[in-house]
């Protein structure tokens, strides 16, 4: 039997709580709360996941490819940017800001 690997992504803790309930019937369906190291077949996430801010220095980043440019085309601080990109990372569970770049072009969040 192929088991299939959820991960569950939104802030909210009894709609998070619900969907575990309910999929966790299915011996077939394996749930993770974070982006996984390993393959994930499905993601589940509010919409949106993140608010438009967060969207617009992915975009960038993926533009323009430093947190300095992107923090000098939307006139914010590097610093700035550097907490946006930690609040990211930290919705999606993952190490790095490149991990969380890939995440979104997979995703469709940014376009290449």
């Amino acid at each position: 039997m192929k088991v299939t690997t959820v991960c569950v992504l939104t802030r909210d803790e009894i709609l998070r709580d619900l969907i575990k309930t309910v999929l966790g019937q299915y011996k077939s369906i394996r749930i993770v709360d974070r982006l996984d190291p390993g393959p994930i077949d499905v993601v589940i996430s509010e919409d949106p996941l993140f608010s438009p801010t967060e969207v617009e220095v992915l975009r960038q980043l993926v533009r323009l490819g430093c947190v300095e440019r992107v923090a000098d085309t939307l006139c914010r601080s590097p610093r700035t940017i550097h907490r946006v990109l930690a609040n990211i990372r930290e919705k999606l569970g993952v190490a790095n800001t490149l991990q969380a770049v890939l995440w979104a072009i997979r995703m469709g969040v940014v376009r290449v």
